[in-house]
């Protein structure tokens, strides 16, 4: 997760090859630098990268490629522009580029990719926040993980079906489970995306009603975001925060400024999904708080999203607060 670094060794590897070579490298080498884009807080860049890397598919380049070095770069570029694709509020296009990665892999008949493509499309669906698809699409994960032998993977994928369990089954075991996977993970040496897992860790405590936990892994996940630079979660940890606050009867004032610094963070960075999910959190607590005159004017920017064809659980609880504030305005205009 040294994502600082991205840039400068992209740099350094793109002098070399023009100098051996005399003409700039294939646009997929630019694989890693782009998705250290997205988590550095910088997703539109991000999202160009990608979208010039998948423009012009190579299909008979890709499977050289896929001989030669096991990955596929079609396949993994479809899969990681998926999460970009979510993170500025696209959900149907970010389905539809995940769904793709897996059907390229699959096409292809490599393993390893197939691994890759399912544990990031599972990822996608637990961002959607679909926890009616999201644990068979993580336990397929797993079992491919396994099956292909690759274990990255399966540290990945393994934290995504205790996450699961901890939703559905939420005890002091299951959290445990859910903290033994995250720890496995790490022990590899891997960090990359860490604050979000540990932002899993946190939402089965809250679901567990271990506030005072909860609120700790908060924390050490905005270390982790802070110290690796890896910014593109800080603004759901924020959100995160408030809720577990509230959850804890903690003051109004420290809620609302948790959600609002979690707002401003995700408008800064684009991330449109984070932001609505911000919105829908500070809204909803204006609404118990009887002040619901706010709620229209803060949800505005999302409205294209809102009336959309787009139907996620996210984009039904932003709805919902709307409706909310609409019904008792209407009670009192009639009054």
């Amino acid at each position: 997760a040294q994502l600082d670094k991205v840039e400068s060794t992209y740099r350094e590897m793109v002098q070399l090859y023009m100098q051996s070579q005399g003409r700039p490298p294939p646009l997929f080498a630019g694989m890693m630098y782009a998705g250290a884009r997205l988590y550095l807080g910088q997703p539109i860049e991000a999202c160009g990268l990608f979208e010039q890397m998948l423009a012009t598919p190579d299909e008979k380049q890709a499977l050289d490629l896929e001989t030669s070095q096991g990955v596929n770069y079609l396949s993994h570029g479809h899969a990681w522009h998926a999460h970009v694709l979510w993170y500025l509020g696209q959900p149907i296009e970010a389905l539809a580029h995940a769904t793709l990665a897996v059907e390229l892999a699959e096409r292809f008949r490599q393993p390893f990719n197939q691994a890759l493509a399912v544990t990031y499309q599972a990822t996608l669906i637990e961002m959607l926040a679909d926890f009616d698809e999201f644990q068979a699409y993580a336990a397929r994960a797993v079992r491919l993980a396994a099956e292909y032998q690759a274990p990255y993977y399966h540290a990945w994928a393994s934290i995504l079906t205790a996450f699961g369990t901890a939703w559905q089954q939420p005890d002091e075991t299951s959290v445990q489970q859910l903290r033994q996977a995250i720890a496995r993970f790490t022990a590899s040496g891997a960090r990359l995306r860490r604050p979000y897992y540990l932002c899993l860790l946190a939402r089965a405590c809250q679901r567990a009603n271990r506030l005072a936990e909860g609120l700790g892994v908060v924390d050490e996940a905005m270390r982790e975001s802070r110290q690796n630079n890896e910014r593109w979660w800080a603004p759901e940890l924020h959100r995160l925060r408030g809720a577990l606050l509230l959850a804890q009867g903690a003051d109004m004032a420290d809620v609302e400024a948790a959600y609002q610094r979690a707002l401003e963070l995700a408008r800064a960075q684009h991330a449109t999904s984070l932001a609505l999910r911000a919105a829908t959190s500070l809204a909803s607590l204006w609404i118990a708080r009887g002040q619901p005159s706010g709620v229209t004017r803060i949800l505005a920017p999302f409205s294209a999203l809102l009336s959309g064809p787009a139907d996620t659980p996210d984009l039904r609880a932003a709805r919902a607060v709307l409706q909310a504030q609409i019904r008792p305005n209407a009670r009192s205009a009639t009054t």
